[in-house]
């Protein structure tokens, strides 16, 4: 009767390792579900987000294309504010010659007539 108690104890023992056993492959099982399912929601929000992510690199190429023509248009006006400043130079060098010269045929025009005013009541005097 012991014998058949120690073999009756033996197979409880041996139900309950693998009851055990079950209990943690399903266990183990409902992890891995869990993270399989964690897994395709990550994929579904990765492939709403690699479209935008492509489109936003498509845009930065954009933005940077835009951004080298207007560093070249800068450097256009640049150029071009300089061009005008020499001009400009000029044109006040212009005008104080014009002035001078003005200045001078004003002179010149005055000690004509003087000099004419002079030779018409010269000699009669």
């Amino acid at each position: 009767m012991f014998q058949k108690c120690g073999l009756l104890i033996s197979s409880l023992h041996l139900h309950l390792a693998t009851a055990q056993d079950h209990q943690q492959q399903a266990a183990e099982q409902q992890r891995m579900q869990a993270q399989l399912s964690t897994l395709a929601t990550l994929q579904a929000k990765l492939a709403v987000v690699e479209p935008k992510l492509a489109a936003a690199e498509v845009e930065l190429i954009h933005t940077r294309t835009l951004a080298a023509e207007a560093e070249v248009k800068l450097a256009g006006l640049g150029a071009l504010q300089r061009q005008l400043e020499a001009v400009e130079a000029q044109l006040v060098a212009v005008k104080g010659q014009a002035a001078e010269a003005d200045e001078k045929f004003l002179k010149e025009r005055a000690a004509r007539r003087k000099l004419h005013e002079q030779l018409q009541v010269g000699p009669g005097v």
